[in-house]
C-alpha cells in the first residue's frame, strides 16, 4: 500500500511539474492563466477550509467576504498584468483607437506603480466589513487580510519576478523550492532520526532539513552552469545565496501551512493532486518563499549598484 501511494505521489508530481514548466516557459499568456488559476483555486480553498472557524459570523460576512476578496485579488492581478503589457496583442487593427489602445497596453510600468493601488484596495476590505453585520467584524477582517497577504501578494510578486527578471529566473526560483521539498523528503527517509517540530509535522527531521538545504545550495550553484543566458545574470555566489533563502523559507512555509491545518483540525486542504492534497498543500512553501526571493534579489541588485558606483568613483 505504501509503495502504491509513493508511485501515485511521484506520478502526480511529474504531471504537476510538467504543467507548471510548460505554462511558465511557453509565453506570458499561458503563465498568466496558470497563475490566475492558482490564485482563484487557493483563495477558494482557503475560504472552504476556514469555514468552521468563521461560521459563527453572519452568512453575508462569510460568503460576501470570500467573493469580495476574490474580486479585489483578481483586480490587483489584472492591474499588474496591464502594467506589463501582457494584453497588448488584443489591440489589433489600423484604426486610431486600436493604435492608441495598443500603445497604452504596450507601455510597461514599474511595479512600484502597482504598489500605489494595493494599500487602498486592501483597506477597502475594512470598509466592506461595515456592511457585513458580522458578530465579530475584526475576526472576519483578520481572515481576509491573511488571505490577501498569504496568497494574493506572493502571486503578484511572482508576476514581478517573471516580467522584471524573466521567466527562467522565476522557474529556477520555483525549482529551488521543489528541489528543497524533494531532497528534504528523500534525506529524511534515508537518514532521518531527530524529529523537528513534532507538534506540527511529526515526519520532518533535522537530517532531512539539512539534506534539503545542502542539495538546494548545490542546485543553485549548478544553475549557472546551464546553457541558459537568462540564468547567468546572477553569479554562482548570488545563486547560492538565493538558494539558501529559498530553502529556509520553503521549510518554514511548509510548517506554517501545517500550523494552519492543525489549528483548523484538517489533514489536507483539498484534492488538487492525488497524494499531494490541495492548492495550499502544493503551494505552501512557494507562497512563503517568493517574498523572500524578491527581497534577496533586490538586495543583490543594490549591492551590485553600490559596487559599480565604487568602481566608477575609484
Amino acid at each position: 500500500m505504501k509503495l502504491k501511494n509513493f508511485v501515485i505521489r511521484v506520478l502526480s508530481a511529474i504531471v504537476f511539474v510538467a504543467v507548471m514548466a510548460s505554462c511558465i516557459l511557453w509565453n506570458g499568456i499561458s503563465f498568466s492563466l496558470l497563475f490566475l488559476l492558482i490564485l482563484l483555486g487557493s483563495l477558494y480553498e482557503f475560504y472552504q477550509i476556514t469555514f468552521n472557524k468563521r461560521n459563527h459570523l453572519s452568512p453575508y460576512a462569510l460568503k460576501g467576504s470570500r467573493n469580495f476578496v476574490i474580486v479585489v485579488s483578481v483586480l490587483i492581478f489584472l492591474i499588474s498584468l496591464l502594467t506589463n503589457g501582457v494584453f497588448k496583442e488584443v489591440a489589433l487593427g489600423d484604426s486610431l483607437f486600436a493604435k492608441l489602445l495598443h500603445n497604452l497596453l504596450s507601455r510597461k510600468f514599474p511595479f512600484a506603480d502597482l504598489a500605489v493601488f494595493v494599500p487602498p484596495l486592501v483597506f477597502v476590505i475594512f470598509f466592506h466589513e461595515l456592511f457585513s453585520k458580522a458578530e465579530e467584524p475584526f475576526t472576519n477582517i483578520g481572515w481576509n487580510i491573511i488571505a490577501i497577504f498569504y496568497i494574493t501578494i506572493p502571486i503578484i510578486l511572482s508576476l514581478y519576478i517573471y516580467f522584471e527578471h524573466g521567466r527562467w529566473i522565476l522557474f529556477a526560483i520555483i525549482g529551488l523550492v521543489w528541489i528543497n521539498d524533494a531532497m528534504a523528503y528523500i534525506s529524511g527517509l534515508l537518514f532521518g532520526k531527530k524529529k523537528m517540530f513534532t507538534r506540527l509535522s511529526p515526519s520532518k527531521t533535522i537530517e532531512g532539513m539539512i539534506g534539503g538545504v545542502v542539495l538546494t545550495l548545490l542546485a543553485g550553484y549548478l544553475f549557472t552552469k546551464l546553457p541558459i543566458s537568462e540564468l547567468k545574470i546572477f553569479s554562482p555566489l548570488q545563486w547560492v545565496t538565493i538558494a539558501f533563502f529559498m530553502s529556509v523559507a520553503a521549510i518554514f512555509g511548509d510548517l506554517v501551512e501545517s500550523l494552519l491545518k492543525r489549528s483548523l483540525q484538517i489533514k489536507d486542504t483539498g484534492k488538487l493532486l492525488p497524494g499531494h492534497g490541495g492548492f495550499l498543500d502544493r503551494f505552501d512553501a512557494f507562497f512563503v518563499a517568493i517574498p523572500f526571493a524578491v527581497m534577496v534579489i533586490w538586495i543583490i541588485q543594490q549591492v551590485s549598484y553600490l559596487q559599480t558606483l565604487i568602481e566608477y568613483l575609484g
